[in-house]
């Protein structure tokens, strides 16, 4: 059963792992992690333990993001007995008959240990801002724990066998199983079955760099349901018809009264996170995006039909004598004011701009040699990747607009900077109107 929802969330893992996610992190959780029951005549104690996993975020809104990932966790807990109380189970002899098995225990404790792999499912809230932001994760977490074990010992051991159809209680006959152990010990082998908790975690996080970001915080985590398969015997020792010595330990886990076992987990978290977004892509990662760029281009045939517009231009040759013509300061502003798109996810030019792109269209006809970058730019709404194709559609429809007036394609350098080159801080709406913008360069 473990194998098989192992394999299902490593299965969902690799499909969400190849749709364009925000941000890949790699998350270390340290605390105390163990096991919570009521354990009758004793008490069970968390210990130490922690976590190392790595994680994906995907943003849904602008304040809200999906977690999921996948952690290999420790988890370990210490139970005791108090004094020399006695536990009895019914259990059956070599011979067939019932009786009732007593053990009584000094100094007795038990270290329960195991590994678990975890898949979180969660949702986060978080504040916006260029530098720290405050965030609160809320959801559950799926357990599949493995390699569970119990280390118990006791200074001593007493077990006897009363036989109620006789009415005696057989104290000293080590060879059938009954009398006492001094400076007892032994391991067990836990039976775990896959479980779920419900998850918290809250915290602030830092840019360490423009594709990097460092979350802090502390995290909480209660199991739902029981992960221990009791053994039908019910017993803390299983009774051993071969003799005394050859008791094999158990755990206090198959106790009559025994709480259901469920993980619990508390302490603090850390987190690298690595998001996709470059402040300043190099001209490469453009180009890297070849079937984007071909498929939002205007069609060829368009392109050959403003190229022959142009082509008798280059014929017209200034005498050798005469310096070339120089674009003017005022000329140069009209060019380089930004083209501001205002609408989010807007990549038509507005209809209000198009006297601008003719005056810009008849300064690059003035001079045949003036060669221009065209630059998509947006807000941070949406993710780094779909940013940047918006921002790049933009670019392409005002080199479009240029085109059909008769400018030569290959006059024109299109690009795009997405949401990593703001012109004003994305903290209001006003502003993020203002960075949806398209800038011409005067190459």
């Amino acid at each position: 059963m473990n194998r098989k929802m192992l394999a299902m969330s490593l299965g969902l893992l690799a499909i969400t792992g190849t749709a364009i996610s925000q941000e890949l992190s790699i998350e270390v959780n340290g605390g105390v992690q163990g096991l919570h029951y009521d354990l009758p005549g004793g008490k069970a104690k968390p210990q130490a333990g922690g976590a190392l996993g790595v994680g994906y975020m995907f943003p849904v809104q602008k304040h809200w993001n999906v977690l999921t990932g996948i952690n290999g966790a420790y988890y370990a807990t210490k139970a005791t007995l108090n004094g020399e109380l006695p536990y009895s189970s019914f259990q059956v002899d070599d011979a067939g008959s019932a009786f009732q098995y007593n053990i009584k225990t000094t100094n007795y404790q038990e270290k329960q240990t195991f590994w678990a792999v975890t898949v979180p499912l969660m949702l986060q809230y978080h504040t916006t801002g260029e530098k720290t932001q405050w965030y609160i994760n809320g959801g559950a977490k799926f357990i599949l724990p493995f390699s569970g074990k119990a280390k118990a010992s006791a200074s001593q051991i007493a077990v006897s066998g009363y036989y109620p159809d006789m009415n005696v209680e057989l104290k000293e006959l080590p060879a059938h199983g009954f009398g006492t152990i001094q400076n007892w010990s032994g391991t067990h082998n836990l039976d775990l079955k896959p479980g779920a908790m419900a998850s918290l975690a809250t915290g602030v996080s830092f840019p360490i760099s423009s594709c990097m970001r460092l979350y802090t915080g502390v995290y909480a985590d209660y199991g739902l349901t029981n992960v221990y398969k009791k053994d039908a015997s019910g017993s803390m020792l299983p009774y051993s018809a071969t003799g005394v010595n050859n008791i094999a330990p158990g755990t206090v886990l198959n106790m009559e009264g025994t709480g259901s076992a469920k993980p619990i987990a508390f302490g603090v978290q850390v987190k690298l996170g690595f998001g996709r977004k470059k402040s300043k892509p190099a001209p490469a990662d453009i180009h890297a995006e070849p079937d984007l760029t071909l498929k939002e281009l205007p069609p060829p045939a368009a392109n050959k039909d403003t190229q022959k517009i142009v082509e008798p231009v280059p014929a017209v040759q200034v005498p050798d004598s005469s310096p070339a013509p120089t674009i003017s300061d005022a000329e140069k502003a009209t060019v380089q004011q930004p083209i501001e798109f205002g609408k989010i996810g807007s990549t038509t030019v507005p209809v209000g701009l198009n006297s601008r792109l003719d005056s810009i269209a008849d300064i690059m006809k003035k001079y045949p040699d003036m060669r221009i970058a065209i630059v998509g730019h947006t807000c941070d709404i949406a993710s780094a990747a779909t940013n940047y194709k918006v921002g790049l559609k933009r670019a392409q429809e005002v080199a479009a607009y240029l085109e059909k007036q008769g400018i030569a394609a290959d006059r024109i350098d299109v690009s795009s900077k997405g949401e990593t080159q703001p012109l004003v801080p994305n903290t209001s709406e006003k502003n993020r109107k203002i960075n949806r913008r398209v800038v011409i360069t005067v190459l």
